[in-house]
């Protein structure tokens, strides 16, 4: 029988499944291993269990898959940012539009239309966004990294292919002004210690940046300095933020912030519309196949709608939206991404709109008794829609839904919820959000 830390000395890697593992047989059990490719025969270690699956790592290889190339990072094996950095991008995308196709089968053998994965016009350096936890070494020394894969061990950061070389290159100073100020990492364990994350947010449009320190408690020695040196020597950086957390959970952000230099917004562009974002506020990670996913949204309005964009964030979908539709309605429970939201509709002109700040459960069934309203959006965190909105949509005169999800796991369990309910799924296409990882951003269009 298999066993925590059980060797399977050779174990043959026969597809990639869902969550980018490589899937395999050993003595009847089924293995999924991490990085595992197809034609890897692998040494692997077993390091847990969930029901009747085993999870594995790779140990050594026997032999490696033909798909495989060298890998570019020096720290991926370990790292828990990329999955996919041994794999050229084309077959990347083959195995992502593959694993949505094998999730949402039964929806396309019922007729719905599948269409091919867009690439993203960015495949390195192209997250305008990230949070970084802060460790100490052995030697007091602090350092910035990203999370070991399913551990809380940091692992330095180097170079990193998946955030702009600004932003790293930021980090680094800003880790050494932390370290000459002596300032002392949180500890999970213990407690003590300050400095829990650094955030950095960039602007494709304007190449400017915003800079967040995260913090324990509001003590930050040497503000002043550091703020000096940073931005004298990254005159890119328009904004830096000390946010305080307290709280021992695993939210990066507290609620309470100050502004130690500059704005703590950031501007942003697609195509011809203006954002105005939060530092705390949502907004897409990669900009230009964030484009291309508005573009394709487009499609499915016209000027007689009037469209609900629930889970609204600042109005990025909404916003690009608005000129080719009648009206308008916001849905949003986050204040400053409705701030920004309604900053966003007056900087476009937009005039056609209304907001409602609070949970999309509590106001959707307020919105659908706009006259003629026909349409809704739906783009929920990664945990999916509430399914008291779902129960609301199914008895609602709403005739079409776009839904796009960063989790099609989620979305399929949603899926099957509206079509139940009456609703039946018109067309599929997979985006490429999030080059090098397993991630997928899925757009589903239902019609009654």
């Amino acid at each position: 029988m298999l066993q925590f830390n059980s060797i399977i000395p050779s174990l043959k890697i026969e597809k990639v499944v869902f969550k980018g593992l490589g899937l395999g047989h050993y003595q009847g059990h089924t293995i999924f291993v991490y990085q595992g490719l197809p034609g890897d025969d692998v040494e692997v270690k077993i390091i847990h269990k969930r029901s009747n699956v085993y999870f594995a790592e790779i140990f050594s290889y026997n032999s490696r898959s033909p798909l495989q190339i060298a890998v570019k990072c020096e720290v991926f094996k370990y790292c828990g940012g990329c999955d996919w950095l041994h794999l050229e991008y084309e077959n990347q995308l083959k195995f992502k539009e593959e694993i949505t196709k094998n999730f949402f089968k039964e929806f396309i053998d019922n007729g719905a239309a599948f269409e091919e994965i867009e690439p993203s016009p960015q495949i390195d350096f192209y997250r305008n966004k990230v949070f970084l936890p802060v460790a100490q070494d052995n030697y007091g020394k602090l350092y910035a990294g990203i999370y070991s894969r399913r551990s809380h061990d940091v692992v330095p950061l180097q170079k990193c292919f998946l955030q702009p070389q600004i932003e790293t290159e930021v980090i680094h100073y800003l880790i050494k002004l932390l370290n000459d100020a002596k300032v002392k990492a949180f500890d999970e364990k213990t407690k003590q210690g300050t400095l829990r994350h650094i955030g950095i947010r960039y602007s494709d449009a304007e190449g400017k940046l915003l800079v967040i320190i995260v913090t324990k408690s509001r003590k930050l020695p040497f503000t002043k300095i550091i703020t000096d040196k940073l931005i004298e020597k990254f005159p890119q950086v328009i904004g830096i933020i000390q946010n305080i957390n307290p709280s021992s959970g695993n939210a990066i952000l507290g609620d309470e912030y100050r502004v130690l230099f500059g704005t703590e917004y950031l501007a942003e562009r697609i195509g011809i519309v203006k954002y105005r974002t939060h530092y705390s506020s949502f907004f897409q990670v990669n900009t230009p196949l964030t484009h291309l996913v508005l573009k394709y949204l487009s499609q499915f309005v016209d000027e007689n709608e009037v469209l609900i964009d629930a889970y609204s964030g600042i109005g990025t979908i909404g916003v690009y939206l608005a000129k080719k539709v009648n009206q308008v309605i916001f849905l949003e429970n986050h204040n400053r991404s409705v701030l920004d939201g309604i900053e966003n509709c007056r900087i476009n002109r937009v005039k056609n709109f209304s907001y409602m700040e609070g949970d999309v459960e509590e106001n959707l069934q307020h919105a659908l008794k706009t006259p003629f309203v026909s349409t809704v959006v739906l783009d929920p965190p990664r945990k999916g829609v509430d399914k008291r909105v779902i129960e609301i949509l199914v008895n609602s005169p709403i005739n079409k839904i776009l839904y796009m999800s960063c989790d099609i796991s989620t979305q399929k369990r949603d899926l099957d919820l509206l079509v139940a309910g009456g609703f039946k799924v018109l067309n599929i296409k997979p985006f490429d959000m999030f080059p090098h990882t397993f991630h997928i951003e899925n757009i589903v269009v239902l019609t009654r």
